[in-house]
This record gives C-alpha cells, structure tokens and sequence, in this order.
C-alpha cells in the first residue's frame, strides 16, 4: 500500500459546497500503527457514503483512489492468499431442481 499512500492529489475544480458544517483543511498526518484491514474497508465505505453526494462522485479521483484502497485491503484480509481463485468444485453442494421441490 506504499506506492497508493505516497500518491498525491492535485483538484483543478472549485469546492463543491459543504451541507453538513464547515470545511476543514485537510492536513496528511500518518498514522504509524498498523490498522485491520476490515476497518478500512468500513472506513471506505464510510467515505463513500458521505462523498456520493453529487453526481460526479463515481467518476472521480477520489471515487477511484477509494476504490484502489479498498481493493488493496481486502487482499490484506486473513487468508486471502490461502483462498481458491473461484469455489472448489468439492465444495459445491449438489444442483437442487425446483421441481424436485414440489
């Protein structure tokens, strides 16, 4: 996750209004403790719902920088190196028709 940590980001646009308070400045202050990987997914996702207030969220730098941090995390989740690319087909349970069902 270094490289995405290192990445800097440049807005050309003027702010969008803010509806829920003041802005803040925002200042990059690292943080050094290491964080599971499921709060950064929960973190995302928190980002999400606040910025998807306009239009342009989903095709936006940020929308993009979110979704490259999340991707990362869940890769960072326990196991995931261990995990089959799809379902073993052992562990597939056996097709159940509906008719079979009735």
């Amino acid at each position: 996750m270094a490289a995405t940590r290192e990445r800097k980001l440049s807005f050309s646009e003027p702010p969008l209004p803010y509806e829920h308070g003041d802005p803040h400045i925002y200042e990059f202050k690292p943080y050094t403790h290491p964080i599971d990987p499921i709060q950064v997914i929960k973190a995302c996702d928190c980002y999400d719902y606040q910025a998807c207030e306009t239009d342009e969220y989903e095709r936006s730098m940020a929308a993009d920088y979110i979704r490259q941090i999340r991707s990362m995390a869940i890769s960072d989740l326990p196991g995931w190196d261990e995990a089959h690319w799809e379902i073993p087909s052992s562990h597939r349970s056996e097709a159940i028709s509906l008719s079979s069902l009735a």
